[in-house]
């Protein structure tokens, strides 16, 4: 569906516009306007048929002001709203959102389906607590059973699975974007990204895992470059410590440990057991790892980090203690490593521990 552009003139302060259309022939308008005052106002037109034309930006219409209190924050806005975030079964909803107050991933993770009149967005995955984690297949979205779409992306929607209820309850339902350039889920923010790469003369290819924010209890977890493979959703946990397990375990599945502690762990610390030229070649070797392992929140980087110490017996653990003792026969093993993929070697295998 093609709208106008949001900022049209004389409304250069609308920072969103919802168009309602019914089976009727029938729509509505309704838009976020910022006032000069800073505050937000919601305005609204009655149902009008079809034929009434939206012309330079709906000036001519009847708008009518909604009564909601005033915000200066969208996004609190629109959760003291179902007015303007409720899916209904007998509406098409299109948005239009500014992006510099509110990406349009993030406007469709508050965005609220109802379950009455539409399919039964079956869940997948097993039923667990609100902190357990658990996947869900992206393959079990579907588009919202009317036309939904924000900037012009599709929105699709999952249902969780619930710890207390075998009965579709409309909190359980999530909404995504399919506006990946392969049509693909996409989330909004990343909160993790487990990346590797190569581009030298005989190949180029890259890859990896990134979990990314999937409104507000979810996440959604999905491969990158040459290892798209099947994204799945997950509850992210309420609390610090759970949601730092979840990463743990998903640098694990990611064969990432190896890397992560490359990057996150320091190489002899106290500077005592290397020379200056041994410190170098080292540097340099390690210099030569292209991939990353990232937890852009710093704090729950160091939990996830913590975690993955504990495990005496983990890779993780053991490059680390070969990082904080160089000379030890651990160290000078993953030296050994470093310095074949330097020469050429296949970073994999140095990955793989």
């Amino acid at each position: 569906m093609s709208l106008a552009p949001l900022n049209t003139p004389g409304r250069d302060d609308v920072v969103l516009r919802v168009e309602r259309r019914r089976p009727a022939r029938e729509r509505l308008f309704q838009r976020v306007v910022r006032q000069p005052t800073g505050e937000l106002t919601v305005d609204a037109t009655p149902w009008l048929p079809v034929s009434v034309p939206f012309n330079d930006g709906g000036r001519d219409l009847p708008w009518q002001p909604v009564d909601i209190p005033a915000h200066r924050d969208l996004t609190a806005l629109l959760k003291a709203s179902r007015a303007l975030t409720a899916l209904l079964p007998d509406q098409d909803a299109h948005y239009r959102v500014t992006e510099a107050e509110l990406s349009r991933h993030e406007l469709a993770g508050l965005l609220r389906p109802s379950l009455g009149g539409g399919p039964e967005y079956p869940a997948t995955g097993d039923e667990g607590g609100p902190d357990e984690e658990q996947d869900v297949d992206v393959q079990g979205a579907v588009p919202f059973h009317r036309s939904a779409s924000v900037n012009g992306a599709a929105v699709v929607v999952l249902r969780l699975p619930s710890a207390t209820s075998s009965a579709p309850r409309a909190a359980d339902l999530l909404c995504l974007l399919a506006d990946g350039e392969d049509g693909g889920l996409r989330g909004s923010d990343v909160i993790a990204s487990s990346l590797w790469w190569s581009d030298d003369e005989i190949t180029s290819w890259d890859g990896g895992s990134v979990v990314e924010r999937a409104g507000r209890a979810a996440v959604l977890v999905r491969g990158t470059g040459d290892e798209i493979g099947t994204p799945v959703v997950r509850r992210w946990p309420s609390t610090r410590r759970a949601q730092a397990q979840l990463l743990a375990r998903w640098v694990e599945e990611q064969n990432a440990e190896v890397t992560a502690a490359l990057c996150w762990e320091p190489l002899d610390p106290t500077r005592r057991r290397l020379t200056a030229r041994e410190r170098f070649r080292w540097e340099e070797a390690l210099a030569g790892v292209s991939a990353t392992v990232e937890v852009m929140d710093p704090s729950l980087r160091r939990a996830v980090q913590a975690l993955l110490r504990a495990d005496e017996a983990s890779l993780y653990a053991g490059t680390r203690r070969a990082l904080l003792h160089p000379r030890s026969p651990e160290g000078e093993e993953l030296y050994e490593r470093l310095d074949a993929v330097a020469c050429g070697g296949a970073l994999g295998e140095l990955l793989a521990g």
